[in-house]
């Protein structure tokens, strides 16, 4: 229900009375279609490294528990004044009555400055935590989703896991972050300074990954004190004693040949795409001895040789289509086995798509009749697209010589 209509009842004139509506009440069958719920502040003693998070419910058919984290180490303290009639009033008032007069005084915690915002929706209890963590606080959110009346789903518990972090804090930043050229190779170095306590583990793998679909290539790692990375100087471990790994979605994984309990600054000179307005370069600490122990490296000042505190880089798409650079190469296929243009390859850049998308192409006779979905679908559209075609339809027989339409179409949400 969007609208309820009221109408005014015409009466005549002897039997009307006046009256004031205090109270519409509408009754409803099944379920609503979304409920949203926050817990309460998460309050640790101390700042400790959050793990995953998992919950316990039941998720019906059409149905969808959808959960969002957010950190941080800060508080906002917030007090309120009441009377003792229970009304909130000012703290000069509250000062200015008698003992008897005044009501309680009620201390509210708010998330102060250093909060992130709500993580990346966590759709399967179980998944790695997602907010910057080791942290000493946190908030849940929970949303409960149907796209039937008739369902429901429901949530009994829900858990937030954390272990002792494997360094005490570490910051990382970005260079540069503006007028990134977008689709082209750009080289960036990511400063990362990991501070430690007594008892921390220390780590043996760092993992770079970017909300971009081009992968992350190495370049150089150096480590040492700022006055000789200033100098492109200080210890290069890549090319070096680093062992360089291609991780799942394409991470980019630095493994080191033994933990590092040491505290020094790192310049990891990196190349990569961009294809989004705004691209998201993160990092992650590993030890291989404690394999859920996975601590995300937060933005901050790692280093006064640059001053940006940030793990963003903004590219410039004014004038871009979401759709460009469509080629096809060579424009004459021949499937003949004969190791020559044997195969066409088509492809394409998406710039600017968020969420998931649908590259569908699809090849048709000068008929208009549907021959091949060479479609492709990711969880990260924006980037390069390369697809061949054998020449063949979708039965996987050879089409006959002539003409073909080719068409692209990008879908999104």
């Amino acid at each position: 229900v969007r609208y309820i209509d009221l109408r005014r009842l015409q009466l005549p004139a002897a039997r009307s009375q006046r009256g004031l509506l205090s109270e519409i009440q509408a009754y409803g069958k099944g379920y609503v279609s979304e409920v949203i719920m926050h817990s309460p502040l998460i309050k640790l003693q101390r700042s400790n490294l959050f793990t995953h998070v998992s919950w316990q419910g039941d998720m019906p058919r059409d149905t969808q528990i959808e959960v969002r984290t957010r950190t941080g180490n800060e508080l906002k303290k917030i007090l309120h004044y009441f009377s003792d009639k229970g009304n909130e009033i000012s703290q000069v008032a509250w000062d200015r009555r008698d003992a008897d007069r005044r009501g309680p005084i009620v201390l509210e915690e708010l998330p102060g400055a250093d909060w992130s915002n709500w993580s990346e929706t966590y759709f399967t209890s179980g998944e790695a935590f997602k907010s910057p963590s080791p942290r000493q606080y946190a908030l849940a959110e929970v949303r409960l989703k149907s796209s039937d009346p008739s369902r429901a789903a429901s949530i009994r518990a829900l858990n937030l896991h954390f272990a002792p972090p494997l360094v005490d804090e570490a910051v990382a930043e970005l260079w540069p972050l503006r007028q990134i050229e977008p689709g082209a190779d750009e080289e960036f170095t990511l400063y990362i300074h990991p501070t430690f306590s007594e008892n921390n583990p220390g780590f043996d793998r760092i993992v770079l990954r970017s909300s971009s679909a081009a992968p992350i290539e190495i370049v150089e790692v150096r480590a040492g004190p700022e006055s000789l990375l200033r100098l492109g100087a200080g210890q290069v471990l890549w090319p070096g004693p680093l062992q360089f790994e291609r991780g799942e979605e394409k991470a980019a994984e630095l493994v080191f040949p033994e933990p590092v309990h040491r505290e020094t600054l790192y310049a990891i000179r990196l190349r990569t795409r961009v294809f989004l307005g705004n691209t998201q370069f993160s990092a992650q600490l590993l030890n291989a001895t404690f394999p859920a122990r996975a601590q995300q490296i937060s933005a901050g000042n790692a280093t006064e040789l640059v001053t940006s505190q940030s793990l963003v880089a903004v590219a410039d798409l004014n004038g871009r289509r979401l759709l460009e650079e469509v080629n096809i190469t060579p424009p004459l296929c021949t499937p003949n086995d004969d190791g020559i243009n044997d195969e066409l390859e088509i492809s394409a850049k998406v710039f600017a798509v968020e969420g998931d998308g649908h590259l569908r192409i699809e090849l048709f006779d000068l008929g208009g009749h549907h021959l091949r979905d060479l479609s492709q679908e990711r969880l990260r559209p924006s980037g390069e697209y390369s697809i061949r075609w054998d020449g063949r339809d979708g039965r996987g027989h050879i089409v006959p010589p002539g003409a073909y339409l080719l068409r692209l179409k990008l879908e999104t949400d």
